[in-house]
Order: C-alpha cells, then sequence, then structure tokens
C-alpha cells in the first residue's frame, strides 16, 4: 500500500507563492532589459539616430516659427560654437594631464611610453580644429541651414569628449591597463607563430623533408630569430612591475589579476608552440632539455620572485592564489607535445620538470615558513598535483620529486606533532597508490620503487 507523504500547499501559500515567482521572474527580465537599454543608449548609432532628431526638430522649428535671425545673430551664434569647441581642445589636454599624474606612481615609465599614449587623441584633436574652423566659416560660406549645421558640429564636439572621458576613465583604470598589456603581448605571439609557420612551410616545400621531421621546422625558424619574445617579455615586465605596485597598494585583486595574466600568456606561448618543441639531450644520463629561448625560464623566474615577496610580506590570498598558477601550468605542461615524437624513442617531458622544480620550491619555502595555514595548502595543492601527474604520466622521475616533497612535509609535520597534517598526508598516499594500482596495476617495478621505499 503505497503511503502519499506529499503535502498539499494552502490556497494563501499558493497565492505567495506564485506573487514570488512572478517577482523573480520580473526582476530577472528587468535587470536583462535594463542591459540592454544601456547597451544602447551608449552606441553610436544611438547618438546618430538622436542627432537626427535634434536636426529634425530644429529645422521644423525655424519653418513653423520663423524666427528673425539677423546676420550679426548668426556670426556670434558661430563664433560662441567654435568657442566652445575651442574649449573643448583644452579639455582634452587636461584629460592627458590628469591620466599622466594619476598614473605616474603606477606605471613604469617604459609602460608609459608605449601603452599611455591613446591614438585617438591626435585624431579628436585635429577634428575638433577642423570643426572650430568650420564652424567660424559656416555663416560665410552657407546661405542656407546654418543654424543646423552649427547644431551638427557642436553635437560631434560634445561627443567627441564624451568619448575622451569614457577612454580616460579606462585608461586610468588599472585592471584595464593589465587587460591591454596581456592583449598586446597574446597578440604579438600570433603574429610571430603566423608568420614563422609561412617561413616554416616554405621551407618544407623547398627541401621536402620526411613525415617525421616536417614539426622540426618551426622549432628552427624561432631559433633563427632569438629576438622574437622581447616585446612580450617586455609587457609580462610592465604586469610585474605594475603588480608589485598594487600589491604595495594593498590591491589584492588586481596583484592576482596580473598573476593570471602572466599565466595566460605563458599558457598562449605553449599552445601556439606545442607539438614544435625540440628536445635535445641534456647529460649522459639520459635527460633532456628544450629550449624555448629562454621564455620559459624568464616567466618561471618572474613567478618565483613574485612568491618571494607574497611570502616575505605573509599575503596569504596572494599565496593561495599563486599555488593554484603553479597547478595550472603543471597540469597544462603534462599535454606537451614534442616535435621528435615519431622518433622511437622514449624521453621526458623537459618543460614539466623545469615548472616542478619551481613549484617545489615555492612548496619548500612555504614550509620553511612554519605557518600552519601556508602547509595546509600546501598540501592540498601537492595532493591536486600529485593525481593529476599520475593520472596523465609514469615518469619516475616527475613522481619521485613529487614523494621527496611529500617527504619533506610529512617529516616536518611529525617533528612538530601536526597531527591532521600527518593524516591529510596519509590520504595523499593513498590516493597516489589508488591511482598507480588502477592504471600502472601491471607496471610492478614503477609501484614498487615509487611507494614501497615510502
Amino acid at each position: 500500500m503505497e503511503i502519499n507523504n506529499k503535502k498539499e500547499f494552502t490556497l494563501k501559500q499558493k497565492v505567495f507563492l506564485f506573487f514570488y515567482k512572478s517577482q523573480q521572474y520580473f526582476y530577472s527580465k528587468w535587470f536583462y532589459v535594463k542591459g540592454k537599454i544601456k547597451k544602447i543608449i551608449d552606441s553610436l548609432f544611438f547618438y546618430l539616430v538622436f542627432l537626427s532628431v535634434l536636426v529634425f526638430f530644429v529645422h521644423k522649428f525655424l519653418i513653423y516659427f520663423n524666427p528673425n535671425i539677423t546676420e550679426d545673430n548668426l556670426y556670434s551664434l558661430a563664433f560662441a560654437t567654435a568657442g566652445i569647441i575651442g574649449a573643448s581642445i583644452a579639455i582634452i589636454f587636461s584629460f592627458s594631464t590628469f591620466i599622466l599624474q594619476s598614473t605616474a606612481d603606477l606605471f613604469s615609465t617604459g609602460y608609459l611610453k608605449k601603452f599611455i599614449k591613446d591614438p585617438k587623441e591626435g585624431f579628436f584633436f585635429w577634428l575638433l580644429v577642423f570643426l572650430a574652423i568650420a564652424s567660424f566659416l559656416t555663416p560665410i560660406f552657407l546661405e542656407k541651414y546654418v543654424l543646423e549645421t552649427l547644431v551638427i558640429f557642436l553635437f560631434i564636439a560634445f561627443y567627441l569628449i564624451y568619448t575622451l572621458y569614457k577612454g580616460s576613465r579606462k585608461r586610468i583604470d588599472p585592471e584595464t591597463t593589465l587587460t591591454k598589456i596581456k592583449a598586446d603581448a597574446t597578440k604579438r605571439l600570433e603574429k610571430i607563430n603566423k608568420e614563422l609557420k609561412k617561413h616554416a612551410h616554405i621551407q618544407n616545400k623547398i627541401f621536402e623533408y620526411k613525415e617525421e621531421t616536417k614539426d622540426f621546422s618551426l622549432d628552427v625558424q624561432y631559433k633563427t630569430t632569438p629576438n622574437w619574445h622581447l616585446v612580450v617579455l617586455e609587457n609580462v615586465k610592465y604586469l610585474f612591475e605594475i603588480g608589485l605596485r598594487l600589491l604595495a597598494k594593498n590591491e589584492i585583486n588586481s596583484f592576482n589579476l596580473t598573476l593570471k595574466y602572466i599565466h595566460d600568456i605563458y599558457l598562449k606561448h605553449l599552445d601556439l608552440r606545442n607539438g614544435y618543441f625540440i628536445r635535445t639531450p641534456a647529460s649522459f644520463w639520459g635527460t633532456y632539455t628544450v629550449d624555448d629561448e629562454g621564455f620559459t625560464n624568464r616567466i618561471l623566474e618572474y613567478l618565483q620572485s613574485i612568491s618571494d615577496r607574497i611570502i616575505q610580506e605573509k599575503r596569504k590570498e596572494n599565496i593561495y592564489f599563486l599555488l593554484k598558477i603553479y597547478e595550472s601550468i603543471l597540469n597544462y605542461s603534462l599535454d606537451i607535445k614534442y616535435a621528435d615524437k615519431n622518433l622511437g624513442a622514449y624521453k621526458d617531458n623537459p618543460l614539466l620538470n623545469l615548472v616542478l622544480a619551481y613549484y617545489i620550491g615555492f612548496i619548500e619555502k612555504l614550509l620553511k615558513s612554519k605557518e600552519n595555514d601556508w602547509i595546509w595548502e600546501s598540501i592540498k595543492s601537492i595532493s591536486i598535483v600529485s593525481n593529476t601527474i599520475l593520472q596523465k604520466t609514469d615518469n619516475y622521475f616527475v613522481c619521485s620529486q613529487i614523494n621527496q616533497i611529500i617527504s619533506k612535509i610529512a617529516v616536518s609535520c611529525l617533528a612538530e606533532n601536526q597531527e591532521a597534517f600527518s593524516k591529510e598526508l596519509v590520504n595523499v598516499y593513498f590516493n597516489q597508490i589508488r591511482i598507480v594500482w588502477n592504471k600502472y596495476m601491471s607496471v610492478m617495478i614503477f609501484f614498487g620503487k615509487i611507494y614501497l621505499k615510502n
């Protein structure tokens, strides 16, 4: 026998529920419509329509009321319009001065020279000069529609001033500035990659390389253009310098955005060259290295400098965010492919090894700090990195590096009698064993070397 436990709403409850749902629905629709209206009102199309309507009504007003406007009145109005536009030119210079004063403490001199100049300012300046002269000459060369023409000139001048005002607000916003630098760096990477791919394609056509060696050409093109990364790394340097200034001003979220953009630029570099890196022997013992013209080293050095600064200043939120940045880069590095993939010999992942070395160095610094919160977050981060690596590779060298730092953390926790940390580390080991058992059960040598000694 089935028992119906469903409770029926009373009429009063149904009415309240209906009004509540209706309110939520209309609120969501209102915010959507409000956003659309704001977008339309701020568009050039809206201002063109508004200007057309304004001129139409001015023209109809003059026809209908036929006011007695003398020639002297028109000349006075033209002089006044030209004066207003001339004052607008002075406003543009005031905007520029204000921007330079507002950003001088935040941005470096190199950045100011490269990014602070707005090409639109020069164009708007000469356009306003033209409008001022045209307003002055309008009564001389036009016999009809003088008032309508002056209204059009004045409206255009006000629109230009408003556009510059919006642009100036964006330019003094640090986050907008960071976005601009990042966009410039990624565009530069894409442009260089596109150009060098063309050269590599032509080279392959001319020399008719074998299929398995065609991917080598792009890496060769990068190496024959050793300064391709100078502009990109200069942008990364700007991000680094602005980030430190933002950190000094206690702008935590903006500083984290700086880290994210450095991370995004580096991943863009890896994405564009994925599958085209060439590994070369680093020693007699079979280890390999990869040369991306020092790009990876410079990025990781910036991250290392940032880590030293935020640890020194005990910036907890930024430390946690930097751990996430390293986790993301490590995760992406695991999927890197190399141009020598078809040569038949197994080699390691040198880019992953390099990033992992810097990541472990960061974890060791956090461990030395004796800050329990930082150590706890380090353990959580190591757990994520360990699981991700074991899911994608059985590289003994990489896995042993991870386990060595876990062992260091375990020894430190035992020495400090941190029972909660020790339990979490045990969970990390159990997760590793579970992944290895399910994924690499047949590789008993791998299993034994990694875990039996731990």
